[in-house]
Parts: C-alpha cells; structure tokens; sequence
C-alpha cells in the first residue's frame, strides 16, 4: 500500500536522459552497487543494489535479495559488486554492438573499503576463503579493465536507496539522482590507483 501511494502522489517523476555538459562523459556507462548487512529478519541475508547510468539517468537496476548469507559487510557488498560485475559485462557488450563501445574500464561506485581492496588483490587470505568463488569473478573483471571499483561516501551512495528505508532529506536527495535531475559527477577516465574519493552531489 505504501507503495502505491508513493506511485500515485508522483506521476510525473521519471527519468531524465539528456547529453552532459562534459562531452568527455557522453555514452559512458558507469554505476553504483551497494548492499545492506543480514537486514532480513527471518533468513538474515542481506538485500544487494546497484544502478547503472548512461547519459545523466538509469538504464539498468537491481534490487534483490541475495542468495546466501553474508558473513560480514565486506562479504556482503563483494557480493553485490560481483552482481553489478555482471550487468556491467553485458551492457558493454550491448553498447559496442549498438555503436558506442565502452574503450574505458566502467567506473563502479562502492562505499566499502574492504570490498574494493578484496576487488584489487588476488591474494588469497583465510578471512575471505568462504566467500562463494563465483564471485570471485569480479576481479577478473578488475584485471581485464573491464570494470573499475571506486571509493565513494556513504552519504553520497545512490544504491542505498535500493537496499532500504531511508530518512525523507536523504531519499529526495538520491532520488533526485536517480532519476536524472539532480547534477552529480560522471566518470571521465579510468581513476588513478584503487581508492579515489569523489564528491557525486
């Protein structure tokens, strides 16, 4: 019921697509993924997001419950990533066929420190060998320059509107986003390094 009354008091809010002002930016794909953490009360599984932009507004999205419990947030928001991994894949692979391929990694936006460096460093380590190893493919994404994962603050993560209820200011915040109305950084280049810290908003 919460929902159709949401749906029902804005009509007219959608997505905006429009060229950026940056031509550097034009028919870049690029995202945010997130997740909560065993959120779900009966099962404790936790509900993993991501959205992905092209040209100022969303033009694929995901918010689902994840298969298997997470034993940590770290574990949780790979998780997540590795979902968004694959969504990236196939929309490159859509984009080039349709005559704008992606010649730069696809810059995805992560607020978790632990699963950016998991992303970057092949190095097997004890703490993370329960980690489900189909997920280990987003590092070969990583690797291959398919995908990027970039720092980015909570507070200016999009994809947490996706994985729960937010306080009003900051689900009008993102949804302005979200939606394409509101003006945020896109991507240009490949980000120096692993860990870069970009103002979206």
């Amino acid at each position: 019921k919460h929902l159709l009354r949401y749906l029902k008091g804005t009509p007219d809010h959608g997505p905006t697509y429009g060229r950026p002002a940056d031509k550097r930016t034009l028919n870049r794909l690029y995202g945010f993924t997130d997740s909560d953490w065993a959120a779900d009360p009966d099962t404790r599984r936790s509900v993993g997001a991501f959205v992905l932009f092209l040209n100022g507004a969303p033009v694929a999205w995901r918010s689902k419950l994840q298969p298997s419990v997470a034993l940590s947030t770290c574990e949780a928001e790979y998780m997540a990533a590795s979902k968004a991994g694959t969504e990236v894949v196939w929309l490159r692979r859509l984009l080039a066929g349709l005559g704008f391929p992606q010649l730069l990694p696809t810059v995805l936006y992560e607020d978790n420190q632990a699963a950016i460096q998991l992303a970057a460093n092949p190095v097997h380590k004890d703490r993370t060998k329960h980690i489900d190893m189909r997920r280990y493919a987003l590092r070969e994404f990583a690797a291959d320059g398919v995908l990027q994962l970039v720092s980015c603050p909570t507070q200016d993560m999009a994809a947490d509107a996706l994985t729960k209820a937010l306080p009003g200011p900051v689900f009008l915040r993102h949804r302005s986003v979200l939606l394409g109305s509101a003006p945020h950084t896109a991507p240009h280049a490949p980000v120096p390094g692993v860990v870069a810290l970009l103002m979206l908003y």
